[in-house]
């Protein structure tokens, strides 16, 4: 949220239900300043694996897969991080919010596996995740760690999660 001198304070909420699944909010609090926007490229995508006795499948933000416990993977073409671009003021720098552990499910009927370990391309080196809007826009890809239950039920599994932008 920016304020001013002026004493002026024009908060703005945009919502975008984007394709696959994924539904991304963005959310503005600037006056004089052109709207942040985000818009979904790539769905994210775990590919096909065998549950057995449970454990994890990761894709991390550059679309390399692995798996932990007793899960299998099988070859997917479909494995890949999620991808948007945000759009906004040029060379503006924002804040990248991902979700907390385990407040996102993926369901399908009579089953569902939480999502956590969310992560992004951008570099972290201490506090927030910020990006810069050089030429006033910028590409990202967000991985993510599927936690997949001992016995897991086959079946196309589904779900969306929320990343909140901020200009700073």
């Amino acid at each position: 949220m920016h304020r001013y001198s002026t004493g002026k304070l024009l908060i703005k909420h945009k919502a975008v239900s984007l394709a696959a699944g994924i539904a991304l909010h963005a959310y503005v609090g600037a006056a004089y300043a052109a709207d942040i926007t985000i818009e979904n490229t790539v769905a994210l995508s775990f590919g096909s694996f065998a549950a057995g006795s449970g454990g994890t499948v990761t894709v991390s933000p550059e679309d390399v897969r692995s798996a932990s416990g007793g899960v299998v993977l099988f070859p997917s073409a479909t494995v890949i991080a999620a991808e948007f671009v945000v759009r906004g003021d040029r060379n503006a720098s924002y804040t990248l919010e991902l979700p907390a552990n385990n407040s996102v499910k993926l369901t399908a009927p009579g089953a569902h596996m939480e999502l956590k370990d969310f992560s992004s391309d951008i570099i972290r080196t201490s506090g927030p995740l910020t990006g810069f809007l050089v030429g006033g826009s910028q590409t990202h890809s967000i991985g993510a760690t599927l936690v997949v239950g001992n016995g897991q039920p086959p079946g196309d599994y589904s779900g969306s999660f929320t990343v909140t932008v901020n200009y700073n």
